[in-house]
């Protein structure tokens, strides 16, 4: 890792992953905006980075992102278009699911392992 990245990762609080769980929709830049400022005042980050998106369904994606930092940086966001419900993952499924993708060797969505880990509790 070069220094400027390692810079960059200490300097935020988090970086909120927002996880559309049962669409192939993408959400409006707007509202992914309001969402993750709502979540990033309830854990009292003041800096933090967005990422969303298709990209964020491929676990190898974010497996190289996660290898660049610690389950503390992340935070994840799911959202249930067809339930009209949004959530942020606990701590214990958070570190669940940063641990699954990084042992994940193929190209699994997303998606399915959130499903995994909301079956468990």
């Amino acid at each position: 890792m070069k220094f400027e990245d390692n810079m960059a990762l200490n300097s935020v609080d988090a970086t909120f992953y927002v996880i559309v769980c049962d669409s192939e929709r993408c959400l409006k830049k707007s509202l992914v905006t309001k969402m993750v400022e709502h979540m990033a005042k309830i854990i009292g980050a003041t800096f933090y980075g967005i990422r969303a998106g298709e990209q964020t369904l491929n676990a190898q994606v974010l497996k190289r992102e996660f290898q660049m930092t610690i389950p503390s940086q992340i935070q994840v966001i799911t959202v249930y278009t067809q339930k009209d419900e949004c959530s942020l993952l606990t701590t214990k499924e958070r570190d669940i699911f940063f641990k699954e993708i990084l042992e994940c060797d193929n190209d699994a969505n997303v998606a399915e392992i959130l499903e995994r880990i909301d079956e468990m509790n």
